[in-house]
């Protein structure tokens, strides 16, 4: 069994200007988007897209137990265009099942006539850094936006991008298919609405699709947001608390106190290794303290062995010299697994993630 492509009505997508997918990511950014357009819009469902190496998930969907796929609805914008999105619970767990799954919606595109597909996502990066970068995979449609005065990224992003949705952009030239990617800057908390927002105005600014997507202050929204973060805390505090409270709605991401504090936790947590570091300290102190017993207990050889002068003064001898090397190894140990941490956690925040 491969890829299976179930229609609600007749095979083939209707008329549409565009193509929006996003499957879940870093902040579950472009997820959100699709989500809130869906359920703002009467949107249509026209296809599912099952494949077996997606999650072995089923679930509820208008009371009926349902399998994992990926769906497609049809949208009609205010503005009398119509969009096509494409979304899921996830994608694929084998890198054949994402390459596969990806030339399905390639191919329904192609053979569709879609002239332009945008995937959305979310970018790991800093605190504090709320940059969107649209990257291409043609030079035809890189040139065409920027003489469309669309800002396109050609460095962003460095580390390129995993799975389904870096192989939708990638791959579409292959199908004669337009395709690129907005990749929206999130600290990477597990719902990202602040970058959500951000990311579907500036969508809508480009494409001229005129969205107002309500995405960080409606009560549908942020019931949904408390229903996935059920149980789930960072660094202790209860994400469900802080999106039920009236400022998380109103107020902006640089005002709001508690999404600062979010930002905060988020950054002590990519600093994994320096934590692990901390918690390996009291094993490596053991040379240390051996090294000091060792040092302390020379003075009182007579006590250990009975015997010369001479004797007891050797034994004193290499009892001091070997704790003094084991004072000074203990140390130099501890401040070489400082320094990897430190370095690798250095790594891990400079490196962006897709």
């Amino acid at each position: 069994m491969s890829t299976s492509i179930h229609w609600t009505d007749d095979a083939g997508l209707p008329d549409h200007q565009l193509i929006l997918a996003a499957v879940p990511g870093v902040g579950n950014v472009g997820k959100l988007v699709i989500d809130t357009l869906n359920e703002q819009h009467e949107s249509t469902l026209v296809a599912r897209i099952l494949h077996p190496d997606l999650p072995p998930h089923s679930i509820l969907e208008d009371g009926l137990l349902s399998p994992p796929h990926l769906s497609l609805h049809t949208v009609p914008l205010d503005n009398d265009q119509t969009v096509i999105t494409v979304t899921g619970n996830g994608q694929p767990m084998t890198p054949r099942g994402q390459h596969e799954l990806a030339e399905t919606l390639l191919e329904i595109a192609e053979n569709s006539g879609t002239s332009l597909l945008i995937v959305l996502a979310g970018l790991s990066a800093k605190p504090g850094d709320d940059a969107i970068h649209l990257t291409c995979s043609s030079k035809d449609l890189q040139s065409s936006l920027n003489e469309r005065g669309i800002s396109v990224s050609t460095e962003q992003p460095s580390g390129g991008m995993l799975g389904l949705a870096g192989l939708l952009v990638s791959l579409a030239p292959l199908h004669g298919v337009s395709s690129a990617a907005y990749s929206a800057e999130t600290v990477g908390t597990s719902i990202d609405v602040v970058a959500a927002d951000r990311l579907a105005q500036r969508i809508s600014s480009d494409l001229d699709l005129g969205l107002n997507l309500p995405i960080d202050n409606t009560r549908e929204t942020a019931a949904r947001l408390l229903s996935m973060m059920e149980g789930k805390e960072i660094a202790g505090i209860a994400l469900s608390d802080v999106l039920e409270t009236r400022e998380f709605k109103s107020l902006s991401r640089r005002q709001n106190p508690r999404i600062i504090m979010l930002i905060r936790c988020g950054s002590v947590m990519s600093n994994k290794n320096m934590i692990e570091f901390v918690k390996s300290i009291p094993g490596q102190l053991i040379m240390v303290i051996i090294g000091f017993v060792l040092v302390v207990n020379s003075n009182h050889t007579d006590i250990i062995l009975k015997g010369t002068v001479e004797a007891e003064q050797l034994l004193a001898n290499n009892m001091e010299l070997v704790g003094r090397v084991l004072i000074v190894l203990g140390f130099v140990k501890i401040m070489i697994t400082w320094y990897l941490a430190h370095a690798a956690d250095s790594i891990d925040s400079e490196e962006p993630k897709v």
